[in-house]
């Protein structure tokens, strides 16, 4: 989107594109790593700046370089269904989540996905 984005950088940045979904999308990847506005200035900067690109209806515009709006039902629906992913709250201590838990670890161990089929040269 086309906006002022306060208090990024040395000053103010005008007339700069940002990818909603973009924005979305590392905000969620964050908090899927346990980072949280309180924890992490990138996060709480990302949750208001998408708070503040909400539309009246509750949806996120999909917006493209230049102002280019998109009009497909995927140009619709995504920004809306990352952001609201990316704003949800995520609490990895609680018990709820413990099935969650024991099932990564079962995949991890079935898949063996901590063995590399390559040497890496590095």
């Amino acid at each position: 989107k086309h906006s002022k984005m306060a208090g990024v950088g040395s000053g103010d940045i005008e007339h700069v594109y940002v990818d909603i979904d973009g924005i979305g999308e590392i905000v969620d990847c964050l908090r899927g790593l346990g980072l949280t506005e309180a924890s992490d200035p990138m996060v709480c900067q990302g949750t208001v700046w998408l708070l503040d690109q909400q539309q009246k209806n509750g949806s996120w515009p999909s917006i493209f370089a230049g102002g280019k709006r998109g009009t497909g039902v995927y140009d619709k629906l995504h920004p809306t269904w990352v952001c609201t992913q990316a704003l949800r709250d995520r609490d990895f201590q609680i018990k709820r989540n413990y099935p969650w838990q024991q099932f990564i670890d079962k995949v991890t161990r079935e898949t063996n996905i901590a063995t590399l089929l390559y040497n890496p040269k590095w």
